[in-house]
Formats: C-alpha cells, structure tokens, sequence
C-alpha cells in the first residue's frame, strides 16, 4: 500500500511539473511570435528611413521583456 501510494505521489508531482513545462512554453511561443512581430515592424521602419522610429520600437521590446521576466 505505500508503495503505491509513493508512486500516485511520485506521478502527481511528474504531471504538476509537465504542466508547468507546457504553461512555460505557451509562454515562449507567444513571446517569440511577439518578438517576431516586433522585429518585422522595425525593419519596415528601416527601409522606410524611419530610423529612430526603429531604435524607439526595438528599445521599448527590449524594456517590455525586461519587465516580463521573473525577477530571480
């Protein structure tokens, strides 16, 4: 009996921490799909000859990523 009840333990904890993983890279996906967005737009800023227009949409992202990530 508690050895069984050691593995529903030992499967629960697996099952909690595979949800996380995939919450974790739900995450990276919309932030990478945002990122490339970012990147896109800024590069039709540059061959516009908006350049500063550029700098001030890719320092913003950057800033913006910065506050996202979990402080450590």
């Amino acid at each position: 009996m508690k050895g069984r009840v050691e593995l529903e333990r030992a499967l629960n904890g697996a099952l909690q921490f595979g949800d996380q993983l995939a919450d974790e890279l739900v995450r990276l996906s919309r932030l990478n799909a945002r990122q490339k967005r970012v990147l896109w737009r800024a590069f039709c800023l540059l061959k516009q000859g908006r350049y500063d227009d550029a700098i001030v949409v890719l320092e913003t992202e950057c800033r913006e990523l910065c506050d996202l990530e979990p402080s450590r």
